[in-house]
């Protein structure tokens, strides 16, 4: 059990907080209404019963207003309150409510029930040809290459250069390939070697 000192440190922080919702959020806001149901609680631990149902009445009464008596925050405060009313001997009063919410609860959950055999329903009529299919995708489309952006069937290989035509001049010539560029050489009889030719397009450099 906490102590007296404790207690009445919650109250002044639960009070801070729930000032500065109520300036901020406003006083039917959600987290407002927490902290109010906090302070209630707090209230009732120190024995001020009477501030305490003030404060549980008012949660409720904002939380019918807001979200509707059915809401789950709602069936809640009328939970607690009922819990409350029972630990302080009004039974009457704790007995109407738990009753109040169980009875919203059941109709909840009939509700619901109600909802998910409608949808059973709707899904075994309806033929399996207007059900709507996953989309497929084309056999025409290939997937597309992540790294590079471009379609796996349209990137190909860059075609290998043809090698460079033998130019014939005067004796017999020859092709000689390195890598990716071919040279062309022709017979020098005087040397006995093969020397290499001009390029076309390229000026010949004078020595």
């Amino acid at each position: 059990m906490p102590s007296k000192d404790a207690i009445k440190k919650a109250e002044e922080l639960t009070l801070q907080v729930l000032e500065s919702q109520k300036e901020i959020l406003g006083e039917k806001h959600p987290d407002t209404l927490n902290s109010m149901n906090t302070l209630a609680l707090t209230y009732s631990k120190q024995g001020c019963h009477k501030k305490a149902e003030e404060l549980a009445l008012q949660v409720l009464e904002c939380r019918q207003e807001i979200v509707g008596e059915r809401h789950p925050d709602t069936l809640n405060s009328m939970n607690n309150l009922a819990v409350w009313y029972a630990e302080h001997g009004r039974h009457k009063e704790a007995g109407e409510l738990t009753l109040h919410v169980l009875e919203f609860r059941k109709e909840i959950v009939d509700d619901l029930t109600s909802e998910l055999s409608s949808m059973s329903v709707i899904t075994s009529s309806t033929p399996t040809s207007d059900r709507p299919e996953a989309l497929a995708v084309p056999n025409n489309i290939s997937p597309v290459n992540l790294t590079s952006g471009t379609s796996s069937s349209s990137s190909t290989a860059a075609p290998a250069p043809a090698p460079a035509p033998a130019v014939t001049r005067g004796g017999s010539s020859v092709t000689q390939n390195s890598g990716n560029s071919s040279t062309s050489r022709d017979f020098d009889p005087h040397t006995d070697q093969y020397v290499p030719l001009p390029v076309a397009g390229r000026e010949e450099s004078i020595i």
